[in-house]
């Protein structure tokens, strides 16, 4: 429940490696046909190896970019995923409506700040009226 830091910084550390690697990869692509040191693996492995970390890397940057939008939304994936059955996602006509949105700038400082950030947040009492009002 805690550790959206950590997955955060999970993403951002293993998209960089997968770019490194695949950087690698397509320098060694480049080197092998005219490379006379040691022995060199062979041009169908080394493209395998790069068609492989491509894949991964477009995959991992996905998620980094979809992780680094919900953290400018101030919202979770499991709100995201339930938000047609939260009540507190919606507004009075039925559309979605983040209440725990506090601009971009909040957001950002809320999710590498402390926890401690007081937000405009409704309260239990509040969110019930707003259920009993639908």
């Amino acid at each position: 429940q805690h550790n959206r830091k950590d997955f955060f910084f999970f993403l951002l550390m293993t998209t960089i490696a997968s770019a490194s690697q695949a950087l690698v990869a397509y320098a060694r692509l480049h080197t092998l046909p005219g490379s006379t040191e040691g022995r060199m693996p062979s041009l169908p492995l080394v493209t395998t190896w790069f068609c492989l970390d491509v894949a991964f890397l477009s995959t991992i940057a996905l998620l980094l970019l979809l992780n680094i939008y919900r953290i400018l939304r101030n919202i979770t994936t499991y709100e995201l995923a339930m938000s047609h059955q939260k009540y507190y996602l919606r507004d009075k006509n039925g559309l979605f409506h983040n209440p725990f949105n506090s601009g971009v700038w909040n957001n950002i400082r809320e999710f590498f700040g402390s926890e401690t950030i007081q937000l405009d947040q409704p309260t239990t009492l509040e969110m019930a009226e707003l259920k009993m009002e639908m």
